[in-house]
């Protein structure tokens, strides 16, 4: 898990059997379709459950 963590802030390598796959992921085009995030805590139509919040 530690790795995972220093490749992810670009403190280590990846590993080297997946650069293929992550060069042809790269030369994709950028999804430019719009998005929302649904939080359930701002629902202001439902009550939240007792004893949360």
């Amino acid at each position: 898990m530690l790795h995972y963590y220093r490749w992810r802030l670009s403190l280590a390598d990846g590993e080297r059997r997946y650069d293929r796959y992550e060069e042809l992921l790269a030369a994709r085009p950028v999804v430019t379709v719009p998005t929302i995030a649904l939080d359930g805590r701002s629902d202001p139509f439902t009550d939240p459950p007792a004893g949360r919040f």
